[in-house]
Parts: structure tokens; C-alpha cells; sequence
């Protein structure tokens, strides 16, 4: 299922990118997004400019230091937050 379902709505891209406060983190194919999506394009190429986009995070528990992964998929996330 290669669709990007409703973050393809113009309206949620604006509110999911005008309500972060402190910083935003955006998680996903951005491939597809630009794909399928004129404004995820020029948004994702805009990021990219200002290199703000990354393969992967670095996460850590904040109870357990020594829990700490580099994670590029959602599977990677997934897998983390269940050893917490």
C-alpha cells in the first residue's frame, strides 16, 4: 500500500507543521511523500536545504541511560519501546 493517506490533505501538513513549539520531528517515507504530494515536496526539499533531514535518530530511555539505539525504521522504534 503505497499511499500516503490523509497527511496528503493540505490542511493537516499545515497544522502538523505549524503547531510545534520547541522542535518537530518528522517520522516516515519521505520519498512517498514527495511523491505523492506537491507540498510534502517542496516542504521535504526546503528541509533538506537547511539540513534538517537525517536517515536516523539516536534514542535513549531517559530511566535507562544505558538503553540507547540508532533507529531508522518504524520497526527500529517499535522494537525499542518494547525493551522499555
Amino acid at each position: 500500500r503505497d499511499t500516503i493517506g490523509f497527511v496528503s490533505n493540505v490542511n493537516r501538513i499545515i497544522v502538523a507543521l505549524s503547531r510545534a513549539r520547541h522542535g518537530l520531528y518528522i517520522i516516515g517515507n519521505g520519498k512517498l511523500l514527495q511523491q505523492q504530494s506537491d507540498e510534502w515536496f517542496m516542504t521535504l526539499k526546503q528541509l533538506e536545504k537547511q539540513e534538517a533531514v537525517v536517515e536516523e535518530i539516536q534514542v535513549h530511555c531517559p530511566e535507562h541511560t544505558q538503553h540507547t539505539m540508532l533507529c531508522k525504521t518504524g520497526n527500529d522504534f517499535q522494537f525499542f519501546l518494547e525493551q522499555g
